[in-house]
């Protein structure tokens, strides 16, 4: 008799523990619950614009139009930016100072009163809405200004289009695309070669335009393209070449 109620109390007491731990689990869902909802409210409370992401970059700067001037270009892929704004300092020490902000779409700006033989470095920041950090970009770009006696020609050149990209649509044809980083070139010429071989200019498109479709080419071989920009002046600059291989015919 004393062995039955033993185990009648131990099972009783058991079941009270089971109990006990089922309630302090279902309190403890309930918390993680109630935490995971605060969070997402207080993440749904922050606008996108302040979730920035995605800091400027290729930025690049030269004296255009003129040897008191520079003209700044940088690429960003943040959407909700809602501005940008340009900063400049001496590379000998001092705070960074803005100089100009321009509206979302933009990707110039063209700082001015600068003096003659001087070294500035830039650098841009994304902006997004006032409660959000601006970003900035990972790196800076130094310009030093013309001298007295630079002619135009010194300085009146084109940015070198960036990021060219070379795709093959099928076994004759090659899609060329490019960024366009100056603001008023009068063209772009389109070169290419097969490995180890000379260039040769095989057409051009007008100011803006940012794709070329190069067509009739041999199925299977390699070839490489470059891009140049042409200002008014007729000079240029010249982008990094870029790849493409061919599929074989019937491929």
């Amino acid at each position: 008799m004393a062995g039955a109620a033993f185990r009648a109390t131990f099972q009783h007491a058991l079941g009270r523990n089971e109990k006990i731990l089922e309630t302090n689990r279902i309190k403890l869902n309930l918390v993680y619950l109630a935490i995971s909802l605060l969070c997402g409210l207080a993440a749904a409370s922050v606008p996108a614009s302040a979730q920035l992401a995605g800091a400027p970059y290729d930025v690049s700067a030269r004296s255009y139009p003129g040897p008191h001037q520079a003209l700044i270009s940088w690429e960003s892929n943040a959407p909700a930016a809602t501005g940008f704004r340009v900063e400049r300092r001496l590379p000998s020490g001092g705070g960074w100072v803005a100089v100009g902000r321009v509206d979302g779409a933009a990707r110039t700006y063209i700082d001015t009163d600068l003096r003659y033989e001087s070294a500035y470095e830039y650098r841009v920041a994304a902006l997004g809405q006032e409660a959000s950090a601006p970003v900035f970009s990972t790196a800076q770009v130094i310009l030093t200004t013309p001298g007295r006696a630079a002619t135009k020609a010194d300085y009146d050149l084109a940015a070198a289009p960036r990021r060219l990209v070379a795709q093959p649509m099928n076994s004759t044809d090659v899609m060329l695309e490019w960024s366009d980083a100056t603001p008023d070139e009068t063209e772009f010429k389109i070169q290419r070669r097969k490995a180890g071989r000379h260039w040769h200019t095989i057409g051009s498109v007008g100011p803006n335009v940012t794709l070329y479709r190069d067509t009739g080419l041999q199925a299977g071989a390699a070839y490489e393209y470059r891009v140049t920009a042409l200002r008014p002046s007729g000079r240029g600059a010249t982008s990094a070449a870029a790849g493409a291989t061919l599929a074989p015919a019937g491929a």
